[in-house]
């Protein structure tokens, strides 16, 4: 028990020995208590005292004296007066007293509580306990005397401590449940309620619930007083009207802080605990909140950080700092605050997983929060501009606003002219509409509290609040309007390269499309318009053969740093390259390139890297053996673009590897009347000087729209043999292993496939009773009897459609069944006795291809990834061969990881991963096409894969 919560209450320790004697020898409880339930008993245990003492309560003067006069142990009508009372008390202990004693059973009837028998007995035991007296041995009449003068002292104080400590049988100072129902059952008993009996452990809970608001499993003593100090001013309010309301007051306080937890009662406990509590109750909103102002607080301060280091911070300081990051808080507020309104957009949120996190039904208070800060926002956004920005802009010095703002406005403006441009007209619009709302939005006029004189009396009441809100539609139109002319300082403009891989620059063709197109084209013409000269003989001549593209070459000058770069030259910002469907033509024999105007700029760097090919004699690899280029345009103009190409490829191309065909689509076609004169004089004039007259360029421009059926079908006679990529159709098998007689004329051969032959095997091995590696020194291993130099070629003259290749590797060799390891010395010398032997092989058989087989490994994947990918990038870079393909072996060894390996760093020089159906003979046909899709879809992506058998002669 606290005396600092109450100053009328004061505890004194009295001896223990007269406690515990009292008790019957009962030793004081130690321990903690603990509160189990409202209507079961409480176990309670308490410290042990120090020094063998027992804590006793001896109270002061109760500032509730007055109020418990009324806390009575005998009736009036026993009392009386003093002398008479004591009469009567003495009169029935010389009746009922044995051997001079009173027993307890009488104690009782000699105090006139006859109808109370149980409850004078509850007082005998609790004054007894007091004295120190055998309950047992009976009472004298000096006893009695004693007993009845403190029943009946008018001091509160020892009336109430009688009254608890019949309440604390156990003696520990202290009331629990249990106690407080015993005595609820005494007073009912005593007052013949055998209902309020019966329900003595609710009420006991109830009283337990008001006491304990801290859940300790007691109550005190000092608690115990104001419940009854309450009581009574109660009863005494209603008797006495007149009475000290200020006394009573402050006992009405001492009640409600005796009903006030503990954590509650000290002012900076309450405060964290309240807090505690509001957060636990309110998170949802707390973090939505926090969200909301971290949002509002970044924005801000992004937005003012940008603002002071812009030019535009000299003249206008701070003002245009704030005035920006206000309105960039406007613009997240006046997206949002319509969001919380939106019913069934909430209604369908409320029902997922963001209805756990989000309070929905408070959108209203939400929406009035962000309406709030757009008030802030736009009181500060408009104030820093009207009251400052403004000022400064008009008055600033002229020589500081031309070298701040001379490339933006064309002359210094006023305060008026700022005040009316587009953005000073609807901010102000906006900041009148949205006041008003604003206005009619607040509780008192929305719930017509204010009286408003007429006629103003119609703007309250939620009709005008209703009404009034529909103008926010003119406000966000208008809001759109306020900046709409805002322009990024960098935009992004797609434009696909027209350079060759192989060339020392990057260029972009831009046709003219819009505003930023025609003024970049303006600029550019500026810079290389020629100094003006007096013409010369052949001028007009030389252009026209030359066109009007107009060329200025210039040098970086290297001596310039980076910062004194970045203060000349304007910034440009590059992403990319992007890949394009055309980027991967070097994989194919024949292509066929289809542009459209402008579209066909992706072809032109195509054929200029074909063309690159050719001057540099074919040092950069294969490309393909035939290039078709299709452009169709519809204005003269667009020749050109690429008539430089179109020139070096009539000038480079001596093999004939690109034909080009242009097409212009606004002339009538070929053998119409209207365009039979232009035909006969560009013929004229081709045979002339080789000049087109139409696109001044050495390509004849055909007229109309291309005839694709015809050109299709020429294309199909032209290369009837000719693998289509987009439906390719191939048969490949393994052919000469195992000292099979099998023949290639043996094999039935589809013309309308494409056929790959794939001698088994070369290994680089030699054949002795012992097999050994070479290092790389590849020899034949396959029938050569049957499958020879004559055979391949006649067959391949047979059969334009058939290709033969060679196999590297294999399982096995020799009589013994010997496997075959890669495992190479080194990579450098492994690489040049492959490439050496195997060139001599390929050009003596006439091979076109290789495919690696190896099975079994001694060495690390880096070995094989290097050794294998470098021998295809040489000889298909020296044209040895025109594919390549590899046969991952699936098993659960290291086959599968080595090619993987390879497949990813050198994936783009290898045109097939060949799956061979007779490695998984143990498969039905279809679980094979569910293996090979699974590799398709999921390890080998992005590459022709292939199946493949093993011919044999039986089968």
């Amino acid at each position: 028990m606290k005396g600092a919560d109450l100053e009328s209450v004061q505890i004194d320790p009295i001896d223990a020995k007269t406690r515990v004697k009292d008790d019957g020898g009962r030793k004081p409880p130690t321990g903690s208590l603990s509160r189990t339930s409202s209507k079961a008993a409480s176990i309670r245990k308490k410290a042990p005292p120090s020094a063998g003492e027992a804590p006793k309560m001896g109270r002061t003067t109760s500032s509730a004296a007055k109020g418990l006069n009324s806390l009575r142990f005998l009736d009036r009508t026993v009392t009386g007066k003093e002398g008479d009372a004591w009469r009567l008390i003495e009169k029935r202990f010389n009746q009922f007293a044995v051997g001079g004693k009173l027993p307890k059973d009488k104690f009782g009837i000699c105090l006139g509580m006859a109808d109370s028998i149980e409850f004078a007995g509850e007082l005998y035991d609790a004054m007894a306990r007091r004295r120190n007296i055998n309950v047992e041995d009976g009472l004298t009449k000096e006893q009695v005397r004693d007993f009845w003068e403190e029943m009946t002292k008018k001091d509160l104080d020892a009336r109430l401590s009688i009254f608890f400590d019949m309440c604390d049988k156990n003696g520990d100072g202290i009331l629990s449940e249990e106690e407080v129902k015993e005595v609820l059952i005494m007073s009912a008993s005593a007052n013949k309620l055998s209902n309020f009996k019966n329900q003595a452990g609710t009420y006991a809970g109830l009283i337990m619930d008001e006491l304990d608001p801290d859940h300790r499993g007691y109550i005190e003593m000092w608690q115990l007083e104001i419940l009854l100090t309450g009581m009574v001013l109660k009863e005494n309010g209603k008797a006495n009207p007149t009475s000290d309301n200020t006394k009573k007051n402050q006992d009405t306080t001492n009640l409600a802080m005796s009903m006030i937890p503990q954590k509650y009662r000290n002012p900076t406990r309450r405060c964290i605990s309240e807090g505690i509590e509001l957060i636990q109750d309110n998170w949802k909103r707390f973090w939505v909140i926090t969200i909301f102002i971290l949002l509002n607080i970044s924005l801000f301060e992004w937005k003012f950080l940008e603002y002071t280091k812009l030019p535009t911070f000299e003249v206008m300081g701070y003002c245009v700092c704030l005035a920006k990051a206000a309105g960039e808080t406007l613009k997240l507020n006046m997206a949002l605050i319509l969001l919380p309104v939106c019913r069934k957009t909430l209604t369908g949120l409320r029902e997922t997983w963001l209805g756990k996190l989000i309070p929905f039904d408070d959108n209203i208070n939400f929406h009035k929060l962000i309406s709030v800060a757009i008030v802030i926002g736009a009181i500060i956004h408009t104030g820093a501009h009207m009251g400052c920005n403004f000022i400064r802009l008009s008055t600033c010095p002229p020589d500081t606003f031309q070298r701040v703002y001379g490339n933006l406005l064309p002359a210094q403006p006023s305060y008026k002219d700022l005040l009316l441009t587009i953005p000073g007209v609807t901010g102000v619009i906006m900041d009148v509409m949205m006041f008003f709302c604003f206005l009619l939005a607040t509780h008192a006029f929305r719930r017509n509290v204010i009286n408003l004189p007429w006629p103003f009396n119609h703007l309250a009441g939620f009709t005008s609040f209703w009404y009034a809100h529909h103008l926010l539609i003119i406000v966000y139109i208008l809001l759109i309007l306020h900046g709409y002319f805002l322009v990024f300082a960098t935009v992004w403009h797609p434009f696909s390269i027209t350079s060759a891989p192989g060339d020392d620059y990057l260029s972009v063709h831009i046709r003219t499309l819009g505003d930023w197109t025609t003024a970049l084209k303006n600029e550019f013409a500026k810079a290389c318009e020629p100094p003006p000269q007096k013409p010369q003989v052949g001028a007009s001549a030389s252009r026209a053969v030359k066109g009007n593209l107009v060329r200025l070459e210039t040098k970086a000058n290297v001596n310039v740093s980076v910062e004194e770069a970045q203060s000349i030259y304007p910034v440009i910002i590059i992403k990319g390259p992007y890949g394009a469907p055309a980027q991967d033509y070097r994989k194919y024999d024949i292509l066929l390139l289809i542009g459209l105007g402008i579209g066909a700029t992706p072809f032109i760097s195509i054929l200029k890297d074909l063309l690159n090919h050719q001057k540099e004699g074919g040092s950069f690899g294969k490309v393909p053996d035939r290039a078709y280029f299709y452009w169709v345009t519809r204005e003269q103009g667009s020749f050109e673009w690429f008539k430089g190409v179109m020139d070096d490829i009539a000038e480079y191309d001596k093999n004939d590897i690109i034909e080009m065909h242009s097409y212009l689509t606004c002339v009538h076609e070929e053998g119409d009347a209207r365009s039979a004169l232009i035909a006969m004089v560009q013929s004229l004039q081709h045979a002339k000087n080789g000049v087109d007259v139409v696109s001044q360029s050495r390509l004849r421009t055909h007229f109309s729209r291309p005839n694709w059926k015809r050109v299709f079908s020429t294309l199909a006679s032209n290369h009837d043999s000719a693998r289509v990529a987009a439906s390719s159709n191939l048969f490949r098998t393994y052919i000469g292993a195992e000292s099979n007689t099998v023949k290639l004329s043996d094999v039935p051969i589809n013309s309308k496939l494409e056929v790959h032959f794939i001698l088994s095997f070369a290994i680089d091995y030699i054949s002795d009773i012992r097999p050994s590696p070479t290092n790389g020194k590849f020899n034949v291993f396959w029938q050569t009897n049957h499958l020879g130099p004559s055979e391949i070629a006649a067959i391949k003259a047979k059969n334009p459609n058939v290709k033969l290749a060679v196999s590297l590797g294999g399982d096995s060799i020799g009589n013994n069944k010997e496997k075959v390891y890669f495992s190479p010395k080194s990579i450098n010398s492994w690489v040049q006795n492959a490439v050496s032997s195997l060139t001599s092989m390929i050009k003596h058989y006439n091979l076109d291809g290789i495919d690696i087989d190896y099975e079994h490994f001694r060495s690390n994947e880096k070995t094989f990834v290097e050794c294998i990918g470098q021998v295809i990038t040489i000889l298909k870079k020296q044209q040895t061969i025109k594919f390549a393909s590899i046969a991952p072996y699936e098993d659960d060894g290291p086959v599968q990881s080595h090619y993987m390996a390879l497949w990813k760093k050198y994936g783009h020089v290898i045109d097939y991963v060949n799956f061979q159906f007779y490695a998984y003979d143990r498969l039905s046909v279809s679980q094979f096409v569910n293996r090979f899709n699974y590799h398709l879809s999921t390890r080998f992506k992005l590459c022709r894969k292939s199946t493949s058998s093993e011919f044999h002669k039986q089968g």
